[in-house]
């Protein structure tokens, strides 16, 4: 019984450090536990929230891409497991938009190692200590007779043992274990987006640009044949969302992202059906020299 209230403190304790270690927006938890990645948080804004994308990249500033999106960011505790990743060291983000177009994002953070609580030990029982115990005397008062000793006899050498030294087995090299080396980390492959302009799961363009207020961001849109399609000559919010049917159809469109006529990007996004998702189909146009 004593044990049982022991180990139910313990797990009491476990839980509730659980619980404080978890964020509240716009500050996020990140934990490596047993080689799966959790993003987790707490929502203190309440219905205001009208979407979260958890993001990962190499570096902690720049060149992140939105790996997944909660499906009710109204929750009081929230989180995301990232089962995919290349490395157990990159770096983590969430993007949190609210109802009527502002939205934030969170500091990156490297995952922490999350290690398993150290199982109770037993406690020790104390034996307590019979002091009725006493040490037995010997009477040495009585005279012990003592061995003679032949003055005459000769002492036999004892015989000294050689040890040889010991012997290095000759292992083949094909029987010797090789060295293992850590894994090199994994390049992503296909269709990398843009972190300014690109498509979310609706397929709808959003246009993600830091003071806009303060600059003179332009864009001009073209199709798989270089076709104009239309341009936003000025854009003054630093988050937009382009509906998809400004596009007429689906497939790759080409872009070019201006701040006061001094080019500063020039890319590409693919546009598709409803409930599309995945990596888009190769190009169906051959890029000529000026896109390249």
């Amino acid at each position: 019984m004593r044990k049982f209230f022991l180990f139910y403190i313990i797990l009491s304790v476990v839980f509730a450090l659980q619980v404080l270690g978890q964020d509240s927006l716009p500050n996020i938890s990140v934990k490596n536990m047993s080689g799966q990645i959790v993003i987790s948080w707490k929502n203190n804004y309440g219905a205001k929230i009208s979407n979260i994308n958890i993001q990962r990249s190499y570096d902690s500033l720049k060149n992140f891409i939105t790996i997944g999106t909660v499906l009710n960011p109204l929750n009081k505790e929230n989180g995301y497991v990232d089962r995919s990743a290349a490395t157990p060291t990159m770096f983590y983000r969430v993007f949190v938009a609210f109802e009527g177009g502002t939205y934030f994002f969170s500091k990156s953070h490297k995952p922490i190692i999350e290690l398993p609580a150290e199982p109770a030990k037993d406690t020790i029982q104390e034996i307590p200590f019979d002091f009725t115990l006493r040490p037995t005397l010997i009477d040495t008062s009585t005279s012990v007779t003592q061995p003679t000793i032949d003055n005459n006899s000769v002492e036999t050498p004892v015989p000294t043992a050689v040890i040889p030294p010991p012997t290095i087995p000759n292992i083949p090299e094909d029987l010797i274990p090789a060295r293992k080396f850590p894994p090199k980390p994994k390049v992503p492959t296909g269709f990398v987006p843009s972190k300014f302009i690109f498509a979310n799961r609706e397929n709808n363009l959003i246009i993600n640009l830091q003071d806009a207020d303060k600059e003179h961001f332009s864009l001009k849109f073209f199709d798989e044949k270089n076709n104009p399609v239309f341009e936003i000559k000025k854009i003054t919010e630093s988050y937009l969302i382009v509906e998809k049917v400004n596009f007429l159809h689906t497939g790759w469109f080409y872009y070019h992202l201006y701040n006061d006529e001094v080019l500063l990007e020039k890319y590409k996004f693919y546009i598709g059906k409803d409930g599309w998702s995945g990596q888009p189909p190769p190009e169906t146009k051959k890029a000529t020299q000026t896109e390249q």
